[in-house]
């Protein structure tokens, strides 16, 4: 099932095989995250104006770094899939062209890869700002990995897990298709978790007890990692294993720059 522990994918390649190039980008600004924005439930936000530029921007600066792709990959959140629309766009080069036709580079939507929800839509649409961040910090200071907060909300042990079914279905897909290198656009918090499971578990594929310790490990990492709408996150799959880049951010101008 989706969030199990049961590892998909070996954590490393086969002998041979050419490494695998992840790269993960968050979406752009969403109506979520303007200033007087009202809580907006699962994945309905879209993007701004702001989050159309930052995704033009991230999508140019893509196909610079990556090789020719004929899909892009994405969460099935709006705010993913939209900004995954313009890096098809960038990559498509009949599109670029003027050539007449459908668009070549398709937005392949896979599951896991949304945003981790924890707390419920339902309990704390009507709280003020203040009152939420108090629900935040009593979520993470509690840290409770199996506590799930409503019927819309998901536990930490679930979403951790899940982060890495997300990755591993990627993987088991290009390796099945043939292709060294894959976008996946994405959101903060599965970036962080991502990240996280990489440089810290010994192997993250193997089977993981969740617990509290490491919800607060991860958090203490998490809250001191800053990323900014269309960071690029890459990973790489080797024979010895997996590895990350750092976050990159400066194709992202000053002025398109938002958290």
């Amino acid at each position: 099932m989706p969030g199990s522990n049961e590892s998909k994918l070996p954590p490393k390649l086969p002998s041979g095989r050419p490494p695998l190039r992840i790269l993960l980008v968050r979406h752009g600004q969403s109506t979520a995250q303007e200033p007087d924005a009202k809580a907006q439930v699962f994945g309905e936000a879209c993007l701004t104006e702001l989050g159309h530029r930052q995704a033009t921007v991230a999508a140019q600066a893509a196909r610079e770094l990556m090789p020719k792709l004929t899909k892009i990959h994405s969460s099935h959140y709006r705010r993913a899939w939209e900004t995954a629309d313009f890096f098809a766009y960038a990559f498509d080069d009949d599109f670029e062209q003027g050539k007449p036709g459908a668009k070549q580079v398709r937005v392949e939507k896979i599951e896991n890869a949304h945003e981790f929800t924890y707390l419920s839509h339902v309990r704390t649409q009507h709280l003020d700002a203040k009152q939420r961040l108090t629900e935040v910090k009593s979520y993470w200071e509690d840290a409770n990995a199996v506590h799930i907060d409503g019927p819309d909300a998901e536990s930490f042990k679930y979403f951790f897990t899940r982060t890495g079914d997300a990755l591993a279905a990627l993987a088991l897909n290009m390796l099945d298709e043939e292709q060294e290198a894959a976008i996946l656009v994405t959101h903060g918090w599965f970036m962080r978790a991502a990240l996280f499971r990489i440089l810290t578990l010994d192997d993250m594929w193997r089977d993981q007890y969740v617990d509290g310790p490491l919800m607060r490990r991860f958090y203490q990492f998490a809250d001191t990692l800053r990323v900014p709408n269309t960071s690029f996150l890459p990973l790489f799959l080797h024979e010895s294993g997996w590895s990350a880049g750092g976050l990159m951010t400066a194709h992202i101008p000053l002025n398109l720059r938002t958290l």
